[in-house]
């Protein structure tokens, strides 16, 4: 057994179709580092559900920047035949033997879908519950912010009721979604954008047209994307998230996975600009995953604050969707309810965090401490939305 490996094993996994055998293996951090690149790249190009947020480049610029190394693990499933199949990484909390793994464990990750092989799926889903049921992961595994209309959150569910886990759904909200509508551009425009917002778009760009020259940049070679990567942190830095000391380079080592994450080295990242002169004034980093293009971070230049550029640039966005066929839709990849986007996009998709615990004494309990947990953080997080809303 290798030193980072702290658990393992092989496991024959029956159900009513197929018999397969995988070997599993829990480890920390230098087992993330350890494993191959290419063998991780083509897992997540070819995953179930598609995650960027897992993508080799974004995980590992998260490792010792954003999120301590020390606590990281990883459940990783190897198929004697295929190869990864299954990649699984978590962080644990709390002391043994009532700690808690908990997926999508820093504050930049919007998906905590396991990376699971599409021709593996239902098997890696039911050998993961195997292990929840047998306590060889954690008394808690919760999965955050999971779509629940995916066939992995059906499958898990099937699977965590068949092993006779305890399932608690919590933190549920719809995430808006773009697809495209029959009729364009235009139809969406009239039928999703209210009549009084598309009003006030219109007269915000023809003011904003009147001090200079307009345009929509889309940049997705590696050099452009380094140069709006930076304008992008200059902007988010300039406004209220900078004052807040919560923009990425209030913090030295989140400007670093920012750089890291989505700058052009990476590979993940298509960057939309709203040019005044040239000059950016709002920005959005989206990243590309398979037919979905995610929209995790976006900024404007509060300078221009009167002529709504953020949502100026969404307009454009929604137009520049119609025209790339490159993705199929687009997630927002926003953890709240009632999102502003909201009344830009046309869909949505249903999101929760799942709580999976074997129903023992040790899992129950872990349970109801979780919920404990919860209640404390959602009062913490109203006390300081209080202070910052006092100014």
């Amino acid at each position: 057994m290798s030193q980072t490996q702290v658990l393992g094993g092989r496991a024959t996994l029956s159900n009513k179709r197929t018999l397969s055998e995988f070997d599993w293996t829990i480890g920390d951090a230098r087992t993330l580092l350890r494993l191959d690149a290419q063998a991780w790249d083509s897992l997540s190009a070819e995953s179930l559900v598609e995650n960027p947020f897992y993508a080799r480049p974004y995980l590992l610029a998260g490792l010792g920047r954003v999120e301590r190394t020390a606590a990281k693990r990883a459940l990783v499933i190897r198929s004697p035949g295929a190869g990864l199949v299954g990649l699984f990484p978590f962080r644990s909390f709390g002391v043994p033997p009532f700690s808690v793994a908990r997926g999508a464990a820093n504050i930049y990750q919007a998906s905590g879908t396991p990376l699971i092989h599409r021709r593996h799926g239902a098997r890696v889903i039911a050998q993961f519950v195997d292990l929840l049921a047998a306590g060889r992961i954690a008394p808690l595994f919760v999965l955050r912010h999971i779509d629940m209309s995916t066939n992995f959150a059906t499958s898990l569910m099937q699977e965590a009721r068949r092993a006779g886990l305890i399932i608690e759904e919590t933190h549920r909200y719809d995430r808006p979604k773009l697809t495209r509508m029959e009729g364009g551009f235009d139809r969406h425009i009239d039928t999703v954008i209210s009549r009084s917002r598309a009003k006030d778009l219109q007269r915000n760009l023809r003011r904003l047209k009147e001090i200079g020259t307009v345009t929509f940049e889309r940049a997705d070679c590696p050099e452009a994307v380094d140069e709006r990567l930076e304008d992008f942190l200059r902007i988010e830095h300039s406004g209220w998230k900078g004052a807040r000391g919560t923009s990425f380079l209030a913090n030295p080592r989140h400007a670093a996975f920012a750089r890291l994450a989505y700058g052009g080295t990476a590979g993940l990242s298509v960057i939309d600009s709203l040019l005044l002169d040239g000059k950016p004034i709002a920005v959005s980093i989206n990243m590309a995953g398979g037919a979905t293009n995610f929209t995790p971070k976006c900024a404007y230049d509060e300078t221009y604050k009167r002529f709504s550029p953020g949502l100026l640039l969404e307009y454009f966005v929604i137009k520049a969707f119609y025209e790339d066929k490159r993705w199929e839709q687009m997630d927002s990849a926003t953890g709240i309810q009632d999102h502003i986007i909201g009344g830009f996009w046309n869909d949505t998709m249903p999101m929760a965090d799942l709580a999976l615990a074997p129903d023992t004494v040790r899992g129950r309990l872990t349970v109801a401490a979780h919920r404990q947990t919860l209640k404390g953080i959602s009062i913490a997080k109203d006390l300081r939305d209080r202070y910052w809303r006092r100014g």
